[in-house]
């Protein structure tokens, strides 16, 4: 998983405000390409949704505080 951050002008009342959104996009593997095992492919998709389901909802808050302690 990648993320980045952006800033993107936001328009509202005539008044332009600058905020910072984070955007996450997947890099898709090619599983045939790099031959994954069953097991390796189901791995893979096992780690990705604990990290969508645990990390995702807490990654503006971590970003912004550089710190995750509910998560330890």
């Amino acid at each position: 998983m990648l993320s980045r951050i952006s800033r993107i002008p936001l328009k509202t009342n005539a008044l332009a405000a600058s905020v910072t959104v984070r955007q996450l996009s997947t890099y898709p593997i090619n599983d045939d390409l790099y031959q994954l095992t069953e097991e390796q492919k189901q791995l893979r998709k096992t780690v990705f949704d604990l990290a969508q389901k645990e990390l995702a909802p807490h990654a503006c808050e971590i970003d912004k505080t550089n710190s995750f302690p509910q998560l330890r």
